[in-house]
C-alpha cells in the first residue's frame, strides 16, 4: 500500500515531436499574420471629400484640401477641416459624443451626432473596402 492515498501522474517531459509541432503552430501563426498585414497598400482607396447629412439628406460635400470651419445653419453645429482631417468643434447636443470622437481622416470613417441628425462622413476615389460580410 502507498503512503499518498492520491495518485497523481508525475508531468512528463516534452518530445521532440512536441517541440516540432509547437514550433511548427507559431511559425504558421507568425506567417498568417505577416500575410494578412501585409498585401499591396497602393490599392487602398484615397480620402477626397467630406459628405455632410442633414436629416438622412446631403447638405454640403467639402474637398479635403479645404482647411476652413464650416456652421451648420439651424442646426448649433461647427465642423472643422484641417490637414486631411475633420472633426466637430462644437454642438449643442446634450452628451457631446460627436464633438469627443475627435479627429478622423480615413475613407469611411464616420462622425455622427444622434440628437442633431448630422452624419459626417469621408469619401473616398476607390471601391469602398470591405468590413464585413453578413449573411
Amino acid at each position: 500500500m502507498k503512503d499518498d492515498p492520491i495518485d497523481i501522474p508525475k508531468l512528463s517531459r516534452a518530445s521532440r515531436l512536441d517541440v516540432v509541432l509547437i514550433g511548427l503552430a507559431l511559425s504558421f501563426s507568425v506567417a498568417a499574420i505577416l500575410w494578412t498585414s501585409g498585401g499591396d497598400r497602393t490599392a487602398l482607396p484615397v480620402a477626397k471629400n467630406i459628405d455632410i447629412y442633414h436629416a438622412n439628406r446631403l447638405v454640403n460635400t467639402i474637398d479635403f484640401s479645404e482647411d476652413k470651419v464650416i456652421a451648420l445653419p439651424g442646426v448649433g453645429m461647427e465642423i472643422e477641416v484641417l490637414d486631411g482631417k475633420v472633426r466637430v468643434v462644437k454642438s449643442d447636443c446634450p452628451r457631446q459624443i460627436c464633438v469627443n470622437m475627435g479627429w478622423i481622416q480615413h475613407p469611411g470613417d464616420t462622425i455622427v451626432c444622434v440628437p442633431n441628425r448630422v452624419l459626417i462622413e469621408i469619401g473616398s476615389s476607390g471601391t469602398p473596402m470591405m468590413d464585413a460580410v453578413v449573411s
